[in-house]
């Protein structure tokens, strides 16, 4: 029955295969028997994999389970085997099914087998699940001595509200091992009231007469004063401000003094000290009197500015003086303050 359904399989595939995808199984054949002639065999099995996928045959079948037997995957090459015996004796290519049953028998003594046995206590759960290499192998695989390719194969096992268990079995070659799923413990899950009640905040309560003790003395912590919203930090401010803007008036009118003294020497040496000779000189001589003009100016607003701006910060109130007020007046060739205010 079983030969029957793989030769059924195999015409089937075979008849859906287009002439494109034949040759391409085709060449990935050759070129699989070209690498296995090479001593590619790592090469070599996945091409006769895809060719035989594409467009199955008994002959790929043959050179599929050598090539698995030359990696040293003798469960691959005795499971490949076992299908080319079977498709060939049921496609009456006798000469085929034997070479087939021939490797076999060859095969056997070197296959390696794994038992997975489990605990009863784990066995009975509901919704238990054993994984072989990631692949669910089912429970029908308990207590039963499975061939595998000797290396290692990781076993996973898992149910519902228990811990999982995962081993890592090192398989060697003709060896015959067996795994023991001991009985998984109970997950145990956190009660309703613990895992959503918000924690407990008591008020303070009295204790003094309880323990003897007398209660920790109160100390009251004086407020920060702000200095900035005062209004004598708000003066200070100001105060700093307009001593700025006077020390930038005087840089300014030592400016204009330096130009002025420049200027005034290259009219000296155009002048004389009743007229100029010509229009450049004539220039000059109006530049200095000019930057001249500037300079004095700025220095005595600027000198205004700093004094005012003194001034204004050393009057400014704390919070318990009556506060002034001081303005400063700058007007052309005039500066001075103004103070204002009630004490």
């Amino acid at each position: 029955m079983f030969g029957l359904l793989a030769l059924f399989h195999a015409a089937v595939a075979a008849a859906d295969a287009t002439p494109d995808q034949k040759a391409s199984a085709e060449a990935l054949f050759d070129a699989a028997i070209q690498a296995m002639k090479d001593g590619h065999y790592t090469e070599a099995c996945p091409k006769l994999e895809n060719s035989q996928r594409i467009d199955p045959g008994v002959g790929t079948l043959l050179y599929l389970g050598e090539c698995y037997e030359k990696l040293g995957r003798t469960a691959s090459a005795w499971a490949t085997f076992r299908e080319a015996e079977s498709q060939a004796e049921a496609s009456g290519q006798a000469r085929r099914a034997k070479a087939a049953h021939d490797r076999l028998a060859k095969l056997e003594p070197d296959l390696a087998y794994l038992t997975i046995e489990v605990a009863e206590g784990t066995r009975s759960l509901p919704g238990l699940h054993i994984k072989r290499d990631g692949v669910d192998a089912g429970s029908g695989i308990i207590g039963a001595s499975v061939p595998l390719d000797p290396g290692p194969v990781k076993v996973d096992v898992t149910a519902p509200e228990h811990e999982s268990f995962s081993v890592t079995v090192r398989l060697a070659p003709r060896a015959r091992q067996t795994v023991l799923i001991p009985t998984l413990a109970v997950v145990e899950s956190p009660h309703p009231t613990e895992a959503t009640a918000p924690p407990l905040v008591t008020a303070p309560s009295d204790t003094s007469s309880q323990a003897g003790q007398a209660p920790p003395p109160h100390i009251d912590v004086p407020p920060k004063p702000a200095e900035e919203s005062s209004p004598g930090g708000v003066q200070r401010g100001i105060g700093i401000a307009v001593g700025s803007a006077g020390v930038v008036g005087l840089a300014v009118g030592g400016y204009f003094g330096l130009a002025a003294i420049s200027a005034e020497k290259k009219a000296d040496r155009e002048c004389t000290p009743t007229q100029c000779a010509d229009q450049l000189g004539q220039g000059h001589s109006e530049d200095a009197h000019h930057d001249a003009t500037l300079s004095n100016i700025t220095f005595a607003v600027g000198g205004g500015l700093l004094a005012a701006g003194v001034v204004i910060y050393l009057v400014a109130p704390s919070r318990s003086e009556p506060a002034l007020g001081v303005t400063p007046l700058v007007a052309p060739g005039f500066a001075g303050l103004r103070l204002g205010g009630r004490l």
